[in-house]
């Protein structure tokens, strides 16, 4: 199964899998994985891509970003960094959903700290703060979004637009 960020494939981004068999066996065994993993507070959705599951959570103000087996919800490996729970219109942890683009993926807290982690080990390629690096303040409701397909530019709401190469940050 494929689902490499918010809604989807980056061809449609309409929120529907294009997968056979999803609702057959693997879709059972990736569902059971996925709903029975404890990852913490927030409302992050998932990214599944070769096997693999991506999804982020906050556990005592550290946001964690996960990487698990899609069929059997094993931890493959975890990213960890101090955040605060800062509750909003939910009980608070991360919004954003992991984008999985090639061998890496990418992850935003709600403070704008953004990361592009190597997708096999989890290991820290790089890693921007939108509001540090390009100036400007946190929304009221931080921030939720992450760049899907081929982006190249900041969120212009964090001040000056800048451009962030996804490969070398």
């Amino acid at each position: 199964m494929r689902w490499t960020g918010r809604n989807g494939e980056a061809v449609n981004r309409d929120g529907i899998s294009t997968e056979k068999d999803f609702a057959g066996e693997l879709g059972k065994r990736w569902a059971e994985a996925a709903l029975e993993k404890e990852v913490g507070t927030g409302v992050s959705s998932v990214a599944v891509k070769g096997g693999r599951l991506y999804t982020m959570g906050n556990n005592g103000n550290t946001d964690v970003v996960f990487c698990l087996d899609a069929a059997t919800g094993a931890e493959i490996w975890k990213h960890t960094y101090p955040q605060p729970l800062d509750a909003r219109q939910f009980e608070g942890g991360p919004a954003g959903t992991p984008t999985v683009d090639g061998d890496k993926v990418y992850t935003l807290s709600h403070e704008g700290d953004l990361f592009c982690l190597a997708a096999a080990s989890g290991k820290v390629l790089w890693s921007k703060n939108l509001q540090k690096d390009f100036g400007g303040s946190r929304q009221r409701h931080g921030v939720r979004w992450l760049p899907t397909g081929r982006w190249q530019s900041g969120d212009s709401r964090f001040g000056r637009r800048g451009r962030i190469d996804r490969r070398a940050g």
